[in-house]
């Protein structure tokens, strides 16, 4: 079967390789569609630890064969593929938070014709989704997890700095909501041509007032600023733009070290909370939002290609561009 391969940095190779045999607890997935994440492509600029590593985490696929110990599933299912395998055993595991498991596995080789994966970490997807779709239901989960873990509710004002995908499926999960006021800052003319389906108002922060504007549309400010850029400065004005009692969200990542008044936050009683990634439930509750048309992602999703042409779509993201999700599609 044909995989696309991490050589070294920058050196991403599609050769063949033999399909993956599966153990007792696994099935074979035949990947119909696999998305291109922040993570692929630090991968792809800095390289990984080890060489020949494959690529892609973000899939789903049909049923191909079945372990003789899964019992949960039938040849021919369609299912999102979740990305990491946690222990089931740890500490965190055994409180519900699978997602943050020390222990765990990550699942990578998506970006081929087959991948083997345990039937814990499948989650079936209804017919009337596109297989585009179930590929983009674990960063929409990863966003929906922090909204959720930050206790967003309707009662809130928020402000989302970064169109990317994870800050889009944060919009419009918060429109879903249906928050008080929603404002989206993005520098990328298209990505906030996308936000302004569920925002309120866009803000371009190179030439408006962001400050100004969260205290305008959601007067009188912030109760949450999600902050999906993972820059520094970025995360740093976040905690201007709060109300009192205000939350910052930390979906992004952000490298650097981030300076912060620790006695402003205490006598404005601010909050920051990060979030990192996603559990099946929330997998779950996004194929039955997609899946039903109470969200389209469609929008998202803004282009396609073969695994063939991913080491060129992996250079050219490697510079300016206004691409949000792109995904490889088999077939």
């Amino acid at each position: 079967m044909k995989a696309a391969i991490l050589k070294n940095a920058r050196e991403l190779v599609v050769e063949d390789v033999p399909e993956p045999k599966i153990a007792l607890d696994e099935v074979l997935v035949r990947i119909a569609a696999c998305g291109i994440c922040g993570t692929d492509l630090h991968l792809y600029k800095y390289g990984a630890l080890n060489p020949n590593q494959k690529m892609g985490h973000e899939s789903a696929g049909t049923i191909e064969q079945l372990g003789d110990g899964v019992d949960h599933f039938h040849a021919g299912d369609r299912v999102a593929v979740l990305g990491r395998v946690p222990c089931g055993r740890c500490h965190w595991c055994l409180r519900s938070r699978h997602h943050i498991c020390p222990n765990r596995a990550d699942l990578r080789g998506g970006f081929s014709e087959f991948i083997a994966a345990k039937q814990e970490m499948l989650a079936p997807i209804p017919g009337q989704m596109t297989f585009a779709e179930a590929a983009c239901m674990e960063p929409m989960a990863v966003s929906v997890h922090g909204v959720r873990l930050a206790g967003i509710t309707d009662r809130d004002g928020v402000v989302v700095t970064g169109a990317g995908p994870i800050g889009l499926f944060a919009a419009a999960y918060l429109r879903h909501l249906g928050v008080r006021g929603l404002v989206v800052s993005e520098p990328s003319a298209h990505r906030r041509e996308v936000a302004a389906q569920w925002a309120d108002r866009v803000v371009n922060p190179l030439d408006e007032d962001l400050a100004d504007t969260a205290r305008t549309v959601l007067n009188p400010g912030a109760d949450v600023v999600v902050e999906c850029s993972g820059q520094q400065a970025v995360l740093e004005e976040a905690f201007h733009l709060l109300n009192f009692a205000g939350k910052v969200l930390l979906l992004g990542t952000c490298l650097e070290n981030v300076g912060f008044n620790p006695a402003t936050m205490l006598v404005r009683e601010l909050a920051f909370q990060a979030s990192y990634g996603c559990d099946m439930q929330e997998v779950l509750d996004c194929i039955d939002l997609v899946g039903n048309g109470r969200i389209d992602i469609k929008p998202i999703i803004s282009g396609t290609a073969s695994i063939e042409e991913l080491p060129d779509v992996f250079e050219r993201l490697c510079g300016p561009n206004d691409d949000i999700k792109l995904l490889m599609i088999n077939g």
